[in-house]
């Protein structure tokens, strides 16, 4: 009998080992996970700050979600306009996609999962002008390309038509993360001209751009600016992020909506 109970009080001892030893694993895990998380927000912000992205405050937050009562974890930006009005600024998109992108890249660099991003912006009086709280997004591969930077901005100088607008600039670089990324600055001289012939410029541009992706000539991220050059006035600022599926813009109360989201009808052959 007594040997019996030897065997129970060391079962009982084990046990409280195992447990104990299991609750220590999972404690370091956790701090473990969180160190990671908040050296990604510190790597962020700094990252951010470089490339001139005017950064307020970065933190991170765990909560629950009513439909699947699943945890969360979720990374929140605050973002600093120049604006003082209740409308964001030109450049206040552009910023947003690439806090979305920074967090992208970080996440998938350093393994540590944030399920949502949250960016908020305020205006120069503190409130709040702008709000999103989306997934985080997934970086789609991207190989290199087969042709220098110089090499395909000139394939774009040769077969891209302006359709009425100036080519201020046009260049092709490659960022601090490897990326290849398209600039182009377009002048107009009246908003009349831009808003008839944006749309069509914009599907030939958009079509030329998936003809050399599918060969290997790979553009990851294409800008634009267009610039009334009579009134000088911005007219749109515009990036879309092919490795996010991702498109960000600001544009003029006076500029066209019929670029997005639908391409302009054919143009039929006339028959006399």
């Amino acid at each position: 009998m007594e040997k019996q109970k030897s065997y129970f009080s060391s079962f009982a001892i084990i046990g409280i080992l195992l447990i104990a030893v299991t609750a220590l694993i999972i404690l370091i895990f956790n701090q473990n996970q969180a160190k990671a998380q908040e050296d990604i927000l510190t790597e962020l912000t700094n990252r951010l700050t470089e490339q001139g992205v005017p950064v307020k405050n970065v933190q991170r937050a765990n909560y629950t979600t009513e439909e699947t009562n699943q945890p969360q974890l979720q990374i929140s930006v605050v973002l600093q306009s120049t604006t003082n009005s209740a409308t964001v600024a030109p450049e206040d998109p552009l910023y947003v996609h690439m806090v979305q992108r920074e967090i992208a890249i970080a996440q998938k660099q350093n393994e540590v999962q944030f399920d949502t991003v949250n960016v908020t912006i305020l205006n120069s009086s503190g409130s709040m002008i702008y709000w999103s709280d989306v997934p985080v997004g997934k970086l789609s591969p991207t190989a290199n390309s087969q042709v220098d930077d110089m090499t395909l901005a000139t394939m774009l100088l040769d077969r891209l038509s302006l359709h009425g607008f100036f080519l201020h600039s046009l260049s092709v670089s490659t960022d601090t993360n490897g990326t290849p990324v398209l600039n182009i600055q377009l002048d107009v001289e009246d908003v009349q001209t831009a808003n008839e012939q944006f749309p069509p410029f914009m599907f030939e541009l958009s079509q030329l751009l998936e003809e050399f992706n599918s060969k290997g000539i790979q553009i990851a991220i294409c800008k634009i600016e267009i610039v009334n050059i009579t009134q000088r006035q911005v007219l749109l600022k515009y990036v879309k992020d092919f490795q996010l599926a991702q498109e960000n813009w600001w544009q003029a109360e006076t500029f066209t909506k019929e670029w997005f989201p639908h391409p302009p009808p054919p143009v039929s052959d006339s028959v006399d």
